[in-house]
């Protein structure tokens, strides 16, 4: 199995830059607004290797009619969907992703699976909604998997409650599994999570983590699905990490109590919403060169811009000339775009940024 390179991740940690807002996160919280001490004579041994009792349990109080069997604990978001799809898919088998704009990982994973790719797309004139007529069109009884990436990377847009399940009755006509990469939920900007295909669908497959809302760095991801097939994943992480990161569990089992939770969210939610003004101003300003449609979730904002330049040639010349990381709209099949992270930083710096790349787009 060889995976090609995939560009965006190559992109993110290529730089090192005076103003970063090319990732997708909250504003990472420290550890002391986590946790209060840590136990110093807690054995540096992995715990379960399909993660502690406990911490299932709290990610499966996040899901509905799910416990903590429903629920195998894995290193990020991205080691969930590389368990699922590499379970899943063999040479032949079809995958539909969407809607595009869309993150890749599930582009690189299935063709090197040997499956092939199909896609929807979300249409931008009306706010990035769902062409559900379309995935109707393109599934076929050769289709193994219907990726979502709900909300959305790097739109920030939604899918309804009523998408998700006429998604869910599609894949079903064909047997198909509804694998959606839900990282982003809990991000929702007015607070309401998304509805999970996990919650609704036997075949459905929830991946998520602690990434978004500021905890990036645990690594602490899982995969929520039917019993049995959380079995058959727990059996292919024995061989990929094996085991997650004891000290990470701990964090994590923390965070994912109900009050310590509800408090991270909020933070984040809460950071995003005010943060969403300060670019809503900024874009507003620049409307002579940028449209957008603003985000329903998450950290990020994904702009269209009015120029000659192609996304990739204008974030090195960005990068080269002010120190600023943004992260092209080519990596997520979206020419003449910029996802920008507004939720990821202080607004002092974050109007500092605005100010700085105003100048830069008008003398482009």
């Amino acid at each position: 199995m060889k995976i090609n390179p995939f560009e965006l991740e190559r992109w993110l940690p290529s730089h090192t830059c005076k103003y970063d807002l090319a990732g997708s996160v909250v504003k990472s919280l420290k550890l002391n607004e986590v946790v209060e001490s840590l136990p110093f004579d807690l054995e540096l041994m992995h715990g379960p290797t399909n993660g502690s009792v406990e911490l299932r349990k709290g990610v499966s109080r996040l899901y509905k009619n799910t416990d903590e069997d429903n629920v195998l604990i894995v290193n990020g978001t991205t080691e969930g969907n590389f368990l699922a799809m590499s379970y899943l898919l063999e040479p032949g088998d079809e995958v539909v992703l969407g809607g595009v704009p869309t993150y890749l990982q599930g582009v690189g994973l299935a063709e090197a699976l040997g499956a092939k790719v199909k896609f929807f797309n979300l249409a931008e004139n009306e706010g990035f909604k769902a062409d559900i007529n379309s995935i109707s069109k393109i599934v076929s009884k050769k289709t193994k998997v219907i990726i979502l990436i709900s909300p959305n990377n790097p739109t920030g847009s939604r899918f309804s409650p009523k998408e998700i399940r006429t998604i869910c009755d599609i894949a079903k006509e064909v047997g198909a599994y509804v694998l959606a990469d839900e990282v982003l939920r809990y991000t929702e900007l007015d607070g309401k999570p998304s509805l999970s295909p996990a919650e609704i669908y036997e075949k459905g497959i929830s991946t998520g983590s602690l990434s978004k809302i500021g905890l990036a760095g645990l690594r602490t991801g899982w995969v929520v699905t039917n019993k049995e097939l959380a079995k058959q994943l727990w059996t292919q992480k024995d061989y990929t990490t094996l085991a997650n990161p004891i000290l990470s569990d701990h964090i994590a089992e923390i965070a994912l109590q109900e009050a310590n939770f509800r408090k991270i969210v909020q933070r984040a939610i809460r950071i995003c919403n005010e943060n969403l003004k300060i670019f809503a101003e900024w874009v507003e300003e620049n409307g002579h060169f940028l449209k957008w449609v603003s985000p329903s979730a998450g950290a990020v904002a994904f702009p269209k811009y009015d120029l000659t330049i192609d996304s990739v040639s204008l974030c090195k010349k960005l990068m080269k000339e002010e120190s600023i990381l943004l992260t092209p709209g080519d990596y997520f099949l979206a020419p003449k775009h910029l996802r920008i992270q507004y939720g990821g930083v202080d607004k002092k710096p974050l109007r500092i940024v605005l100010e700085r790349l105003s100048v830069f787009l008008s003398n482009l």
